[in-house]
């Protein structure tokens, strides 16, 4: 079957926490969305990885979530579902982490981690794809939608939609700065524990295992007393700074109601896109609890464990024994297929092979790519083009201009540093473009191939009036 790949980019992810994605798309993905999504390639090569949908089975995924979504009582059905899902895989981390894993037979270990993929798949399988849809054809509707209502200029569209697509909603990031600035402001620590339990998992994410904990957070508050808490007023006062905006720009642009409509139903995906987020780090964590108690008893080391899918580790933690020469050939290349509920799994050549089937080449003498304004304004600076979190932490240094795939939330400590921020993928919900607002750095999305274009080191321009990006000297 010959697909055509939405494909996004990210740092290193392990196929044992990739097996989450592939194995629930191929198995639940079409169950939840009408019977399309599910078609999934997965490639890392080293430092670097692919992923894609589909984008035909996006599209008609979002088709499906535009019927059941079309009156408030659909729409209350379909977010119901998609939190029960939330929830089935909540649940499920949560009873791993209230377990002694280290007390459990060879078996029973091996019988939990069957159980908790049982639990975490289905979510997987419906929420990773149906967020993503959402930013292919429905946001293209809404936005040419949105566009003819308004009828005005195209630089005065890019101003106005970046109002109209801003969600009038706290975060989780703005969440926990709150609760962290408020403490800050009253001393009292001793809900620092409330903090920790509420968010210990915000800055785990697919290539970083670290939690939160009481004394990495009364850090941060000890830098924020030092530095004050202004931020405070200007988080509480974020969410109805931005419906009045809103209100304001409907009532002046005359929008109908079924725009207004929909632009509420885009907000709602962006609390959903944290949600996922959140489903997503906790699932990771609960993963690597596994990974890491079969390295302790059986000897390997964990960062070799990651390497292997589940089922692979599961026969480790029955057997004690797994093939350590395929475990080397993985770390320099490994990929799969799913599609239609079948899964093709490769790694070495046959992965490389498979990757240059898949993966466009980019024509090198393109100079400037032209995205989504997210967050307005300008800068120049030097190009940092980070595959994931951890290179972006490393490279990224004050005035530079990060240049990534897309961000997550570990990858906040490098944006914050940049001058602007610039991703391949992304939409109206997506991180980059919230994060920037919440920062006021330039950031410009949906270039396709600025990762591709430019090379660190070169000058870069950014106008994220216009969503344009371009080398220059």
């Amino acid at each position: 079957m010959k697909h055509n790949w939405e494909m996004y980019t990210r740092g290193t992810i392990h196929p044992i926490k990739l097996s989450m994605v592939l194995f629930g798309a191929a198995k639940y993905g079409a169950e939840y969305n009408g019977g399309e999504a599910g078609s999934t390639f997965y490639c890392n090569l080293g430092p670097k990885m692919w992923f894609a949908w589909d984008r035909d089975e996006l599209e008609a995924t979002g088709k499906h979530i535009l019927a059941q979504t079309s009156t408030p009582e659909k729409r209350k059905r379909h977010f119901a579902k998609m939190q029960q899902a939330f929830d089935q895989a909540v649940a499920a981390v949560e009873k791993i982490r209230a377990m002694d894993l280290t007390s459990l037979s060879d078996e029973e270990l091996a019988s939990a981690y069957e159980a908790f993929l049982e639990a975490v798949w289905p979510p997987h399988g419906f929420l990773n794809s149906d967020v993503d849809a959402v930013d292919i054809l429905p946001a293209e509707r809404l936005k040419a939608r949105v566009k003819r209502e308004l009828g005005v200029s195209e630089e005065e569209f890019v101003k106005l939609w970046r109002v109209l697509s801003s969600p009038a909603y706290e975060s989780y990031l703005q969440a926990e700065k709150k609760m962290l600035l408020e403490v800050a402001q009253s001393k009292d620590y001793k809900k620092i524990n409330e903090i920790v339990e509420k968010y210990w998992w915000t800055v785990l994410g697919w290539e970083t295992l670290a939690l939160n904990t009481k004394g990495s957070y009364l850090a941060q508050i000890k830098e924020i007393e030092k530095t004050g808490t202004t931020e405070l007023e200007e988080i509480q006062g974020y969410v109805e700074r931005i419906k009045k905006e809103k209100r304001t720009l409907f009532e002046q642009y005359k929008l109908s109601e079924e725009t207004q409509y929909q632009i509420d139903l885009f907000e709602e995906y962006t609390y959903w896109h944290d949600m996922r987020k959140e489903m997503q780090c906790k699932t990771v964590h609960a993963t690597d609890l596994f990974v890491t108690e079969t390295a302790r008893r059986h000897g390997f080391e964990h960062d070799d464990l990651e390497w292997l899918w589940h089922d692979e580790l599961l026969e480790l933690m029955r057997t004690g024994k797994t093939d350590t020469n395929e475990i080397e050939i993985r770390k320099k290349a490994v990929g799969g297929i799913a599609s239609k509920g079948a899964i093709e799994r490769w790694s070495g050549e046959e992965a490389l092979r498979k990757k240059e089937e898949v993966v466009p080449s980019v024509d090198d003498t393109i100079t400037e790519v032209k995205g989504e304004s997210a967050s307005p304004g300008a800068a120049r600076g030097t190009a940092k083009v980070c595959a994931g979190a951890r290179e972006a932490l490393a490279k990224v240094e004050d005035g530079d201009i990060l240049i990534c795939g897309m961000t997550l939330p570990e990858y906040v400590p490098a944006m914050k540093r940049a001058a602007a921020i610039v991703t391949d993928e992304g939409g109206i919900t997506c991180h980059a473009a919230i994060v920037a607002r919440e920062l006021k750095k330039p950031c410009v999305i949906a270039t396709r191939i600025a990762t591709e274009v430019f090379k660190d080191g070169d000058l870069v321009e950014v106008d994220a009036e216009k969503g344009v990006v371009r080398r220059i000297g």
